[in-house]
């Protein structure tokens, strides 16, 4: 049998890494050749070296090596694993500075939000270059993308390219073995089936693995009094019935209710005030949080769940978690995966990228079909496949107009004023990474 060939576009040292160590679990994958790309060439040097290292102490037989020509790399791949961006943390805090002087506060601002939009712009500028070099270099390759924002990624590499691309994220693993623990449990004692888009995805069944026993009334009573950064979710589980994951911060950024003005009741604070404490406790300096949100952050950076994080439900989810079960043909179940609709959610239309359930059977990619989500949940989440839409047309086209009509239909944006100051001056900032707005 052939050796499979897996490129790598973007050398994070932790996606990165963690996809090789993930290979080292299918015996499939623990002889390819591995291709890693990047456009910088001292992050790609110590990349290749980290993989090397780590392939010899996992006793593989990979066949690594790097480039910084992505075509000549892209000739004959098999599997191709997407995890790129551009400066991603100085640029993040720049997008949520430009919203705030627009008076929009963000508590995340990466996949929605006016900070979510111009993410979504750079990202989508990038894999455009990409879907364009694998639809001809290799357009038979399958995608495992692991960057955000995952939904519009992979709308615009399955709608506008024809690509065979899935998303993978860790957020129902990690966010539902969390909640398994502040229960007392083991991480990996629910099984649930979560659906929605990604970063927001609602909880249509919880049950204890052990018993297959519906654990939902059980977990709607106890969740209340154990946690961290569920406050939002647990009042949207008491007005819309389901409860949503992965965590407040990431699904505050798709719901009208939940913005800044309401950030007291539920312990939320711009994600800008994390990057301040970040800073001021890396620095390695005896540092004391001033405010009730500076403790609130700094709390969150050293999380109490999970206990431990190399326990197998948070270390094993990486490209190899989709790339060995579908190369080995086994029978294999995951419990979220970035797809195209295609029905998998009845009431959603066909076009929108979903999160879903899957099985993996015989080499090939089965999304459960899960029925109709609850009417306000699917209005909620209608909103968002239109914005992913409108965003992804207007970077494949530099238009201005789509992406100021998306800022206006931005759940966080009050004022048109507000749109236009935030698209004005980001497009600015960003000049160097969005040339087709400036053409």
């Amino acid at each position: 049998m052939p050796r499979k060939k897996i490129v790598m576009l973007g050398v994070s040292q932790s996606f990165f890494k963690q996809s090789i160590r993930s290979f080292s679990r299918y015996e499939p994958l623990r002889d390819t050749q591995v291709v890693a790309v990047d456009i910088h060439r001292e992050i790609l040097d110590d990349g290749v070296a980290a993989a090397v290292k780590l392939n010899d102490e996992l006793g593989m037989r990979l066949t690594i090596t790097g480039t910084t020509k992505r075509k000549s790399a892209l000739e004959n791949a098999d599997w191709v694993i997407t995890a790129a961006e551009t400066k991603r943390f100085d640029t993040w805090k720049n997008d949520l500075e430009i919203a705030a002087r627009h008076g929009v506060g963000q508590a995340a601002g990466e996949n929605g939000g006016p900070g979510g939009l111009l993410h979504a712009l750079r990202q989508l500028t990038i894999y455009r270059e990409f879907a364009s070099d694998i639809s001809e270099v290799c357009p038979d390759a399958r995608i495992a993308n692991l960057s955000n924002p995952m939904s519009h990624l992979c709308m615009l590499m399955v709608n506008h390219f024809g690509l065979d691309a899935y998303g993978i994220c860790h957020g129902v693993q990690g966010c539902t073995g969390c909640c398994a623990e502040a229960l007392g449990m083991d991480p990996n004692a629910l099984d649930v089936v979560a659906v929605g888009l990604n970063h927001f995805l609602w909880l249509l069944e919880i049950r204890r693995r052990d018993t297959g026993e519906d654990f939902y009334p059980e977990f709607r009573k106890r969740i209340r009094n154990n946690i961290f950064h569920n406050r939002l979710s647990i009042d949207c589980m008491d007005i819309f019935g389901l409860y949503p994951v992965p965590y407040d911060n990431h699904i505050a950024e798709f719901l009208t209710f939940a913005g800044q003005e309401c950030w007291d009741d539920y312990g939320m604070y711009s994600k800008l005030t994390q990057f301040a404490v970040k800073e001021q406790l890396s620095a390695g300096r005896e540092w004391t949080p001033g405010t009730t949100v500076e403790a609130l952050a700094a709390k969150e950076l050293a999380p109490e769940y999970p206990v431990d994080w190399q326990h197998p439900r948070y270390a094993n989810d990486d490209a190899g978690e989709l790339i060995g079960p579908l190369e080995m043909l086994e029978h294999h179940y995951r419990p979220s995966i970035t797809v195209r609709n295609n029905g998998a959610i009845t009431n959603l239309p066909d076009d929108a990228i979903v999160d879903v359930p899957a099985y993996l059977i015989g080499g090939k990619m089965y999304p459960l079909n899960v029925g109709d989500l609850p009417e306000a949940i699917r209005q909620l989440c209608l909103r968002q496949i239109g914005i992913h839409r409108l965003t992804v047309e207007a970077a494949l086209h530099g238009d201005r107009a789509l992406a100021l009509q998306t800022l206006c239909l931005d759940p966080h944006v009050r004022t048109i004023r507000q749109a236009r100051g935030i698209l004005e001056e980001g497009l600015e900032a960003n000049r160097d990474y969005l040339p087709q707005f400036w053409n």
